[in-house]
């Protein structure tokens, strides 16, 4: 999976967040709703890791090892800024979510089934991290 195509397939449907985990499919957040990235396969671990690779510098990898958890900025070629964030559970790198806007549209509980699923499997949502 690569992660560029699968950034700017969420940049064309005008979603302001993008959430990848292994095993789920991905979604973004179009005006408030997650919505499932049927165009894609369900990530692997092995898939999070290569495109948590391609996007963080060698210091990044270091906190990530060290903290099991990971907030940076990325810039995408076309000067995109991207906020990014990185887990671990279980030694396993498990969730990779980005920031496709400036703001962060409100996070509501009730607003999609997906959001109870996500609640449930104790990820968290993206967080807007001032520079």
């Amino acid at each position: 999976m690569d992660i560029f195509e699968v950034l700017a397939t969420a940049k064309a449907k005008n979603a302001s967040d993008l959430h990848l985990s292994a095993g789920s499919p991905p979604l973004v957040r179009v005006n408030g709703e997650l919505m499932q990235m049927t165009e894609f396969a369900l990530p692997t671990p092995e898939d999070l890791k290569s495109m948590f690779m391609e996007i963080t510098t060698m210091e990044g990898i270091e906190k990530f090892r060290k903290d099991h958890e990971l907030d940076f900025k990325y810039i995408l070629p076309d000067g995109t800024s991207l906020r990014c964030s990185a887990a671990q559970e279980r030694g396993q790198l498990i969730i990779l979510d980005f920031v496709l806007k400036d703001k962060c549209t409100y996070f509501s509980r009730t607003s999609s089934a997906f959001n109870t699923k996500y609640l449930l499997r104790k990820f968290y949502f993206c967080q807007l991290l001032d520079d």
